[in-house]
């Protein structure tokens, strides 16, 4: 802060960013411009500026983050591993025992490391989520240490991780399963009254109940089909007459997380399965409408400010429509 960030010794840009903020960047140059117009730092100010026309965003981008919800995505989707391969050559390397930040620079937590151990899972080079375990807090995990609210959907990310591993039979199964049996009792316990949940990195209900639905679906067997059910009733009876689902009004980025719920909730021979076929038809027809040539997306995710990562949505809209054709 102030005049002891100028050039401080223990920050160390990475690419002439530090902490992946422009502010931080800023002030680590100090009130000075460097005598090197070419310095990193000064064409990373500049290229943020001119990218915004003068206005700067709060930050860089989420590449690790978003390079391994996108895989992971997709993966569950059907693409096939060869197709998404590349993505692994974008991710940190020893996750497991090391962890990951959300970019290059960022600090270490809890979230970014599940998505990418469980991408990395989904790809066919899984690794022991060791580093996960210090932000066991018994009844569910942290995102960071320390933390003052916990998340809906990095408890759901970690149950995804953990349910990855677990599933190759790993030495310390009784562990595992515990862990998955605690996370998921307390996901079960914050879901609303009327069948959704809601967390504190995301304004929209419809990603929140994705993750925590399919994490539950996936990993934490018949106790939870009850919640499951809510979860069906309330996507059912909150779809709007253009198809679409939303908050506010209806987006493609909130329509694909409803309809990727609905896919995998709703089987064969389930009561509402007739009923949750034609409510994902009229989603994917708004999809196809709008969803593939949408430009710019309401800013709905929850950072310092709201923005709307575009690369992730379109890979959401491009899930749902790929999961649905399946």
């Amino acid at each position: 802060m102030g005049p002891a960030a100028v050039g401080a010794a223990e920050m160390e840009p990475v690419d002439g960013v530090v902490g992946c903020s422009a502010a931080a960047t800023a002030a680590w140059l100090g009130p000075r411009e460097p005598a090197d117009p070419a310095h990193p730092s000064v064409r990373f100010l500049r290229q943020a500026q001119e990218r915004g026309s003068g206005a700067v965003a709060a930050m860089t981008s989420i590449v690790y983050y978003e390079r391994a919800w996108i895989a992971g995505n997709l993966a569950t989707a059907g693409v096939e591993r060869e197709v998404l391969a590349p993505l692994l050559k974008e991710l940190p390397g020893d996750v497991g025992r090391s962890g990951a930040p959300t970019a290059p620079g960022f600090a270490y937590e809890a979230e970014t490391s599940a998505i990418v151990l469980t991408a990395l899972a989904r790809l066919g080079a899984p690794q022991e989520p060791e580093y996960l375990w210090q932000y066991d807090a018994g009844s569910h995990f942290t995102s960071t240490i320390p933390e003052h609210e916990p998340s809906t959907t990095t408890n759901a990310h970690i149950l995804e991780a953990l349910g990855c591993h677990l599933a190759d039979g790993p030495a310390e199964g009784d562990r595992y399963r515990d862990a998955v049996a605690r996370i998921s009792s307390w996901l079960r316990d914050r879901q609303g009254p009327d069948g959704s949940w809601s967390d504190k990195w995301h304004a929209s209900p419809y990603f929140a109940t994705m993750r925590c639905a399919l994490a539950l679906h996936r990993y934490a067997g018949p106790a939870s089909a009850e919640a499951l059910g809510r979860s069906v009733d309330w996507l059912l009876h909150r779809q709007h007459e253009d198809g679409s689902w939303g908050r506010w009004d209806g987006t493609p980025e909130e329509t694909a997380y409803a309809v990727r719920t609905l896919l995998e909730l709703t089987a064969d021979g389930d009561a509402r399965s007739e009923e949750a076929t034609q409510a994902v038809h009229r989603g994917c027809a708004f999809l196809l409408k709008q969803g593939l040539d949408a430009e710019h997306h309401p800013p709905l995710w929850i950072g310092k400010e709201l923005y709307a990562p575009g690369h992730l949505v379109h890979a959401a809209v491009l899930g749902a429509l790929i999961a649905a054709r399946r």
